[in-house]
């Protein structure tokens, strides 16, 4: 049986002292968290990640309902709940190092060891999504899936993040968390790391939508690609995230979370390219976010804070709002209807000495 090093102090191969590494970081977290990866560089071997990442191998993946299951399979449930738990720390590490020049070739090293095992860590992911809301037993590791995609996406990316964040695996994920809800409910799930501060998960939807070139082209050819039905989950699941938020705005807080979420989902959807928008547009998206955010303003008046950032974030979901309408909405003057292209270099403007077409059956 595989067993988690770093929970429960024991390893196939490797000094003990490798096995307390990660309780010091993990206790350094909160701490100074600019100086565990400094730590990790000088103390951790890579044989301790490369045991980590074994007990996420794929192969210890168990059906989706582990409930009914034996001991041992539920021991590889929490085993792997505990790796990924570490791994963020780990990652965590790297994104808040003091001096991450100096550490590159540690980092670079650790790195490479993810990008071989990236697609079974994603089916890891993958399976906790789900797991996370069904079980009563599972604690915070949707979080920690959640928190473990920001890292691969954050600002330090270099040619190892690339690519993870490309591959099809992880394109996966966000799709499966932005459709995340409740088997009992059908509410869409809110992912917090502490109360107020908003939704983390539409946190990654607009980070790898809209921040990144090859994690957005991955995301969008995965849609693409998707069946009818899959296309039609994703967007219900826009449109219902985006009504879960105006039921959230109990206070000055509650409304800032909620609009910052608002703006998170409107940030990835303003970036679809037009065949997505099209089915997107057709469950009357556009109508829908005005309306709420309308309620967003209402609310946020009430409170009279003209210095809060909710404003920020109302204004500038009113401005992406207002430019899809332009863009993907409206008629295209030249052509009179939409067209998937409508850009200046694509519209065909009409040669010298000739009449602007009006119209299909115009002439020239």
């Amino acid at each position: 049986m595989h067993r988690n090093p770093l929970r429960h102090g024991v390893r196939r191969n490797g000094p003990v002292r490798d096995w307390k590494v990660m309780k010091v970081a993990r206790a350094m977290v909160h701490e100074d968290t600019s100086q565990v990866a400094e730590y990790l560089s000088k103390n951790m071997g890579l044989d301790v990640l490369h045991s980590m990442l074994g007990n996420l191998d794929a192969s210890l993946i168990p059906p989706a309902n582990t409930e009914g299951h034996s001991p041992a399979t539920r021991r590889h449930v929490d085993i792997a709940s505990s790796t990924m738990t570490d791994l963020l720390v780990i990652l965590g590490s790297f994104n808040d190092a003091a001096n991450p020049l100096t550490l590159k070739p540690f980092m670079d090293d650790c790195w490479t060891l993810l990008v071989e095992r990236r697609d079974e860590v994603a089916r890891w992911i993958l399976y906790f999504i789900p797991y996370s809301v069904a079980s009563s037993s599972v604690g915070n590791i949707l979080h920690v899936c959640v928190e473990v995609m920001m890292m691969m996406n954050s600002e330090h990316r270099g040619f190892y993040k690339e690519e993870i964040i490309s591959a099809a695996s992880t394109a996966r994920i966000i799709i499966h968390l932005i459709c995340l809800t409740h088997p009992r409910t059908q509410k869409v799930v809110t992912c917090r790391q502490a109360p107020f501060r908003g939704c983390s998960i539409t946190e990654v939807w607009r980070l790898y939508l809209t921040v990144n070139a090859s994690s957005h082209l991955s995301v969008v050819e995965q849609l693409t690609m998707a069946s009818p039905a899959t296309r039609r989950q994703v967007i219900t699941a826009l449109v219902d995230s985006a009504r879960e938020r105006t039921s959230q705005m109990c206070d000055r807080r509650a409304i800032r979370a909620a609009s910052r979420c608002f703006f998170n989902l409107v940030s990835g959807t303003w970036v679809f390219p037009y065949p997505l928008w099209r089915t997107l547009n057709s469950r009357t998206f556009m109508a829908h976010c005005s309306k709420y955010l309308l309620a967003f303003a209402k609310e946020a008046g009430e409170y009279q804070d003209h210095e809060s950032d909710i404003w920020l974030y109302i204004s500038q979901s009113a401005e992406m709002l207002a430019m899809t309408a332009a863009v993907r909405v409206v008629k295209n003057p030249i052509e009179g209807h939409c067209r998937e292209r409508d850009s200046a270099s694509s519209i065909p403007l009409p040669r010298e000495g000739t009449a602007v077409r009006s119209g299909a059956s115009g002439s020239e």
